[in-house]
């Protein structure tokens, strides 16, 4: 196996995470974050106040659960102002229509995705963590912290992430272990996808489909999918086959364009969706979706009172049952870090010791502090609050769904031609363990434009920025 390595944050991160982020990335190994009130009595104090007793999932189909983390997703119809040609999110409407959606407080807005996802995931607080602070860059590179996958992994759960962009951005490759994942999917896993890394021509159906494949794969199934496809730039030419969504209204041209962008793309997303929900709706089996934006988009017209007024911190959150067993409505409005302990609840499933403070402290006066201090306890200081359990995984993550393999080599006229499947455009080869320049012809096929030569071993390795590798080396051994 590959020997994982940290990695830093390259400027390319640096320019998407904004000057701020890069500042505060430097100070903040020097802050002093410890409260002052920590220390084991008071800790031993808020666990006895804690409501510990151990729910039962009285359930006898444990549903299959899916997250669907929503790039940047914003309803354009609440511009006052504005109109379109037609209504970028159809799909939605029509599970806002079935009072199939909430509204969900977020702690980022234009951008901080890992912030909304590290809450989701975690039941914690990012307005807790230091100034500034990426967990995935910092606490997750070396501790393993309870999360949704560890919790439904006790259930009995097999855990996937899938993300329709680079596998170690924001040093996801190393985060997800640390949160407990079983299998990782970035776009460097993804089979026959051949467009470069350019968030503003990611494809969420790669998304869809890999959680359809997935499903089919585990039962039951925790799916934690982010995409991507309406990040920004919002201010790219869109790609040829996209009919723009004419957007009408008072405003300036560069502000017209980036709207208009951005509702094309959004329709896109909402296409996917109705084409993964009428997938689950022709499946036997009991699904759970829990869609919601992340933040909403980093676009002028949303700084400008005149067309937005609500709270910039307010997000839209959906949930779809198919062939349900229980009840999940009425949807109450949530905190992006209560979403596990609600769904928990609702699946009388165990919570977590940072749900159970949620649940025990809520209506206390002092909850923000009595949670101020259990984060800190979980993530930074002795764990006094930590169970006996070991959130160490049992496994090491794997990448992919086992569909990169090596079937075959020839040598022709146009060079070495290497058969197989899964391949795409991050497969890279390997000739006695030294690159060689491959091309990407299709995803059972890859070239290399070399001499016909002896050999004894070529292998795959799937390569992501910075040329690192990701996941397992895969081999064939010539046999004489």
């Amino acid at each position: 196996m590959e020997k994982k390595r940290l990695s830093h944050p390259s400027s390319e991160e640096y320019a998407a995470m904004g000057f701020a982020y890069a500042m505060m990335n430097s100070l903040y190994p020097y802050l002093n974050r410890k409260p002052t009130a920590y220390s084991e009595a008071t800790m031993k104090h808020i666990l006895k106040g804690m409501d510990q007793t151990a729910k039962v999932n009285s359930h006898a189909i444990k549903p299959d659960i899916i997250f669907l983390q929503l790039e940047s997703f914003f309803d354009p119809l609440l511009l006052e102002g504005v109109s379109f040609s037609q209504d970028p999110i159809p799909t939605f409407r029509r599970l806002k229509r079935a009072n199939q959606s909430q509204k969900m407080q977020v702690q980022t807005f234009g951008g901080g995705t890992a912030k909304t996802e590290f809450s989701v995931l975690t039941s914690m607080s990012a307005e807790l963590l230091k100034p500034g602070e990426i967990p995935h860059l910092s606490v997750l590179r070396k501790k393993s912290v309870e999360s949704l996958a560890t919790q439904l992994k006790r259930q009995g759960y097999v855990s996937t992430l899938i993300h329709n962009y680079e596998g170690n951005f924001y040093n996801r490759h190393l985060a997800y272990e640390k949160l407990g994942f079983s299998r990782y999917i970035p776009i460097e896993y993804m089979s026959g996808v051949a467009t470069p890394h350019d968030l503003a021509q990611m494809n969420d159906q790669w998304v869809m489909d890999y959680i359809i494949k997935t499903l089919k794969h585990d039962e039951p199934a925790l799916i934690y999918g982010i995409t991507a496809g309406t990040h920004q730039p919002y201010d790219e030419k869109l790609p040829d086959h996209l009919s723009p969504i004419e957007v009408f209204g008072d405003l300036e041209e560069p502000v017209r364009q980036t709207l208009q962008n951005y509702v094309t793309r959004l329709y896109q997303l909402d296409l996917q969706l109705n084409r993964l929900m009428d997938d689950l709706a022709a499946s036997k089996r009991e699904t759970v979706l829990f869609m919601f934006s992340d933040h909403l988009p980093n676009l002028p017209i949303l700084t400008d009172e005149t067309y937005y007024s609500k709270d910039p911190f307010e997000v839209d959150y959906f949930a779809a049952h198919f062939h349900p067993s229980f009840d999940l409505n009425p949807l109450p409005p949530l905190n992006c870090y209560d979403v596990g302990t609600w769904l928990m609840n609702s699946l009388n499933c165990p919570l977590s010791i940072i749900q159970q403070v949620h649940e025990s402290y809520c209506h206390d006066t002092a909850y923000r502090e009595v949670l101020r201090l259990a984060q800190y306890d979980l993530l930074e200081g002795k764990g006094y609050l930590t169970p006996s359990f070991d959130l160490s995984p049992e496994q090491p993550m794997v990448f992919g769904l086992n569909e990169q393999h090596i079937s075959g080599y020839s040598f022709t006229d146009e060079g070495l031609v290497v058969e197989g499947t899964g391949f795409n455009i991050d497969s890279q080869l390997f000739i006695d363990q030294k690159r060689v320049e491959t091309q990407f012809v299709n995803e059972t096929k890859l070239l290399v434009k070399i001499e016909p030569r002896e050999f004894s071993c070529l292998s795959l390795k799937q390569l992501s920025r910075r040329q690192e590798v990701l996941g397992e080396e895969i081999k064939l051994t010539r046999k004489d």
